[in-house]
């Protein structure tokens, strides 16, 4: 196979060492718009190395140049200084596989875990049993993880895989406060109310030659928010175990069907940089994501492992349905639901979403009337922030009963809403008119008037209770809101924005929730991850505050929205807060509240980080209540040590 390799100059020396050991001549450019040009020109496959300052713009725009080229890349380790890359450069060119063939899957929350079990060369393992021994015992050559993770740190199970092993001794900066002496992250109470650490899985215990890691961030670029030394990937490239790593520089939505093909593919001897194009094309495939591929290899894109057992059965027979790998189309895995003589396919590789929700259409009963007679816009606006706020409160109830119903002993939906709530609903959802701007409705306008009034009258009242439950369950679980309601996308592409933290490219994504009526919008970052999920009508929301804070000095955030309604905002509350890593250990600050506002203000909430705050990098919450309707914000942030 064709190979080139190309570098800019702070990876130089990598290029010319690697090079040097495949017989051939490393090409360097002199800046990434020539660095393009060169993937333009390359007849095959390119193994780049990029040096130290190449940021994550800069490596978004190399992957995304490269995929629509249909040039597979792999990366050199750089972003670690000369030396590591170097290193890393001069083991990659001589590496061979040792372990035999074969895939080893351990599926982080996947709906796939009642599948474990063995499928001739796939070994899907029981994570439910939460036990990531078998997984550290493999002795396959392909290792398959998908977790949650931000690059230095990944659950396991009971068990955390954490980069920090990979750099004791060293100071870290800027980190998790884990770093400079504060509690581990996966940290949890015990009977005593002490933090217990969980155990502690350093990056280089992980088995097999090639690891395929379906996590967020597991290539950490220059300014990224943690320090490259103290990373999962470190652990993976260490000098005599250096390993080939198909991972991700940024958050992608969770494909187990791509993802477990890719192993496959990879095992069965596709070249890894043709496996990293499929998985990219996976993701493009799907219309609620961005342009920018998020799949990288950090490797030889011509490896090619040798084939070993014989091609996988054409249906590997499972527990609780059939895993197939169909003759024709080798470059995708399905699940197959077994339902008598009439199987369903539920993930196809190409633009699949695996995840399939199965419900009931609830119909929704409008009641069109003539519209005869103007009224004042102060009538108006008093009948639509109420009237509009019945498919809002309708979103609520659902949520706070599904978290109920699936968080038993955690969350209990709150016994002083359950009357008000669900009456209000039933009443506004029943007779929820149409009603346009600046118009009331003839005949109904005294009665519209009354029962409007009537609801304001405890409207504070009751947003100070959902705002407290809503508190509970965003401490409690630390929800991400969808994990509580049913969606299905709006079918168009995301719009584009800027990260109002970080500048990256973002995006808004629409979703209709199933069965209240309601329209959310969910704002994500390629590199902050979720920014905000908030009601569709105010498109997107955002802390504006500083990104660096003093323990002890008293700082304000301000609830910025990007559209706001057309009828003002009859109530809107919320507060700040602070996960300091352990389930129970957190920081809140006051509650802010905002009535009767008929032009633009800003929900103002004030802050003061506990003096006892560790240093290093937090997620700063918001759950925000507007009209019924609930709000997530989420930004990040640095803490800085505490002034002497």
């Amino acid at each position: 196979m064709n190979l080139t390799v190309a570098g800019l100059p702070g990876g130089a020396a990598a290029a010319k060492v690697f090079a040097a050991a495949r017989g051939r001549e490393a090409k360097i450019v002199t800046d990434v718009p020539e660095l393009l040009a060169e993937l333009d020109r390359a007849p095959g496959a390119v193994v780049l190395a990029l040096g130290a300052e190449i940021d994550f713009r800069a490596l978004a725009e190399i992957v995304r140049h490269a995929h629509r080229a249909g040039v597979p890349i792999g990366l050199i380790d750089g972003w670690r200084g000369t030396a590591a890359a170097e290193d890393h450069a001069r083991e990659l060119a001589h590496w061979t596989a040792a372990l035999r063939p074969g895939v080893t899957a351990w599926l982080e929350e996947s709906p796939l875990v009642a599948m474990h079990g063995g499928y001739g060369s796939l070994d899907l393992l029981d994570v439910a049993a939460a036990d990531p021994g078998p997984l550290l015992r493999s002795e396959r050559r392909i290792t398959g993880i998908t977790s949650h993770s931000n690059g230095i740190d990944s659950p396991l199970g009971h068990a955390l895989l954490c980069g920090l092993r990979e750099a004791e001794g060293e100071a870290l900066t800027p980190y998790l406060p884990c770093a400079a002496g504060g509690p581990c992250r996966g940290a949890k109470p015990g009977p005593d109310g002490t933090l217990g650490r969980p155990r502690l899985i350093a990056p280089r215990e992980l088995p097999g030659d090639v690891l395929v890691l379906g996590i967020c961030d597991g290539v950490l670029p220059a300014h990224a928010r943690f320090d490259q030394r103290g990373s999962i990937l470190r652990g993976l490239l260490r000098p005599g175990t250096v390993r080939q790593v198909i991972t991700t520089y940024k958050h992608w939505p969770l494909d187990e069907a791509a993802f477990l093909a890719a192993c496959l593919l990879a095992d069965r001897g596709t070249p890894l940089g043709e496996v990293v194009d499929m998985l990219n094309a996976a993701y493009l495939a799907d219309p609620a994501t961005n342009d920018d591929p998020p799949w990288v290899l950090v490797g030889d894109p011509t490896t090619v492992l040798a084939l070993g057992d014989t091609a996988l059965d054409e249906i590997l027979a499972g527990p609780s349905g059939v895993l197939r790998t169909p003759d024709a189309l080798a470059d995708r895995v399905v699940l197959v639901d077994d339902r008598d003589d009439a199987p369903l396919w539920a993930a196809p590789v190409r633009g699949s979403a695996f995840g399939v929700w199965l419900h009931a259409t609830a119909e929704r009963h409008e009641h069109p009337v003539r519209v005869e007679t103007l009224h004042t816009n102060e009538d108006h606006r008093a009948i639509r922030r109420v009237w509009t706020s019945g498919t809002r409160l309708a979103f609520t109830d659902r949520v706070f009963r599904d978290a109920a119903a699936s968080m038993s002993g955690r969350f209990e939906y709150p016994v002083a809403l359950a009357e008000h709530v669900g009456a209000t609903v039933e009443r506004l959802r029943a007779s929820e008119p149409m009603v346009a701007v600046r118009t009331t409705l003839s005949g109904w306008s005294d009665d519209l008037v009354a029962l409007a009034a009537a609801e304001s009258s405890g409207w504070v009242a009751l947003h100070e209770a959902l705002e407290e439950a809503f508190l509970r369950l965003s401490l409690d679980a630390t929800p991400d809101l969808e994990r509580f309601y049913g969606a299905s996308a709006v079918p168009a592409p995301p719009t584009e924005i800027r990260c109002p933290y970080c500048g990256s490219r973002a995006s808004l994504t629409q979703r209709h929730v199933l069965g209240t009526g309601a329209r959310r919008t969910a704002a994500h970052c390629d590199r902050c991850a979720a920014i905000s999920d908030t009601d569709a009508a105010l498109e997107l929301a955002w802390l504006d505050g500083p990104g660096t804070v003093t323990p002890g000095e008293p700082v304000e955030y301000r609830v910025r929205l990007e559209r706001w309604p057309d009828s003002g905002v009859g109530a809107m509350t919320g507060r700040i807060t602070l996960r300091q890593l352990a389930p129970t250990v957190y920081d809140v600050g006051p509650r802010a509240l905002m009535v009767d506002a008929d032009v633009r203000r800003d929900l103002v909430l004030h802050w003061t980080p506990p003096r006892t705050l560790a240093p290093g990098f937090y997620n700063l919450g918001a759950p925000v209540v507007l009209d019924g309707t609930l709000c997530t914000l989420r930004r990040p942030l640095t803490v800085r040590g505490a002034q002497a």
